[in-house]
């Protein structure tokens, strides 16, 4: 089968191919240009009543040995597994495919401690992009996230003493230039109340500066300025950088890792306390 890459797979071809072998099963014997020559495999399920059959058994393998999201392997669910020797699709997708299809963002054990330790962070905070146009680390897919959670807040932020909240110039260059190099974190689409994403995105900031969300194909030409303002009402965080492909929040010289929050509030309320029995106004 002959497929043409369009915008925006069309910019990094490797991955793909990687996202067609994935979904198909099948193997890129051939590319040229942006078209990939996909070969279907000498093992290929040409009987349909056995194929849907295989497919039925994909689904009734348990869930708790697959670490994609519900409607994740529902979308996996899709892919038409190929069979080994003995014609076992059940097998074969519990041997293979889990690797391919339901683990496909991971990167393998060779990989870089900074290739890994981005893995685990990003496995952390939600269900991955699997169909990222970029190269791996995928991000994680903010429509997945949950659009409201229960009890959120506004977090509590505090600058350090002697220090101004805003941003110089020169401290905003140094950040976006910081920020170009750093792996996509979130991919962001139809998500709109994004009380899921922002507490995702403050789990995040425990581990880093910054916060690089990439708008989806697709809403790319919708004012998406709606978005990155209600991210930074959520967060409180700084927008450093916004256009039509990508929005950058920075944590703020006045974000409080979760120990340190809990510290100064608890540092304050003591003062609070203090103050009232020796009855100076609070």
């Amino acid at each position: 089968a002959a497929v043409r890459v369009v915008e925006p797979l069309r910019r990094c071809m490797d991955r793909a191919r990687e996202i067609l072998e994935i979904k198909s099963g099948g193997l890129v014997v051939w590319t040229k240009g942006d078209i990939h020559f996909v070969y279907r495999g000498s093992n290929y399920l040409e009987n349909t009543k056995h194929r849907h059959k295989s497919i039925a058994d994909i689904q009734r393998v348990p869930l708790e040995k697959c670490t994609a999201p519900e409607p994740q392997w529902k979308h996996e669910s899709n892919t038409e597994p190929s069979t080994n020797h003995n014609d076992d699709a059940h097998g074969v997708f519990r041997e293979i495919n889990p690797s391919l299809a339901v683990h496909a963002y991971e990167e393998p054990v060779e990989g870089t401690l900074y290739e890994r330790e981005v893995n685990r962070l990003l496995d952390s905070l939600g269900p991955r992009f699997v169909d990222w146009w970029w190269n791996t680390p995928l991000p994680v897919d903010a429509d997945l996230l949950p659009e409201v959670v229960p009890g959120f807040k506004t977090p509590f932020r505090q600058c350090p003493p002697g220090v101004r909240p805003t941003l110089a110039d020169d401290e905003l260059t140094y950040l976006r230039k910081l920020a170009r190099p750093l792996p996509t974190h979130f991919a962001l689409g139809r998500n709109t109340r994004l009380q899921g994403l922002a507490t995702a995105v403050l789990k995040l900031w425990e581990n880093s500066l910054i916060a690089k969300i990439a708008v989806k194909v697709g809403i790319q030409n919708t004012n998406n300025e709606q978005m990155a303002w209600n991210l930074k009402h959520l967060t409180g965080g700084t927008i450093i950088l916004r256009n039509k492909d990508f929005i950058i929040l920075y944590r703020g010289k006045d974000f409080l890792p979760h120990g340190v929050k809990q510290s100064v509030i608890k540092q304050e309320a003591r003062v609070d306390a203090q103050q009232r029995i020796s009855g100076f106004p609070a």
